[in-house]
């Protein structure tokens, strides 16, 4: 489909002709809403909420790598459009996986599990 078409398919053009000689030559005129990006209602839903819980949890939201971790999780909730989003989300994952080297975490109950499953089948 061409950007500057009016019709998406040979069909919506066939469909658009009929309407046009059923209702006198006039093209019935559908009225589109575009809304703007919806912003989540709750603030931990967003990544950058996120990326701030894993970073404080671990206490590496003053380094450099946390603040540059968390302006990329900004622009991932914000952008607008596709275009880069893969590459932007493997450079956000490695600088979080760099500003998180070294840290100490507390493991929660999915680590738990996971570690008591790795025992338990390990031998």
């Amino acid at each position: 489909m061409k950007p500057t078409a009016v019709y998406c398919s040979q069909a919506c053009i066939d469909a658009a002709k009929y309407a046009r000689r059923r209702n006198g030559g006039k093209e019935p005129v559908v009225a589109l809403s575009v809304t703007a990006k919806p912003e989540p209602a709750v603030e931990e839903e967003t990544i950058e909420a996120r990326t701030r819980v894993v970073l404080e949890a671990a206490s590496r939201l003053a380094s450099p790598l946390g603040a540059a971790a968390i302006r990329m999780a900004h622009i991932l909730d914000t952008s607008m459009t596709m275009n880069g989003y893969a590459s932007l989300v493997k450079q956000w994952n490695e600088t979080l996986e760099t500003a998180l080297a070294g840290a100490v975490v507390e493991p929660d109950k999915v680590d738990e599990l996971r570690a008591f499953r790795d025992r338990k089948f390990a031998g």
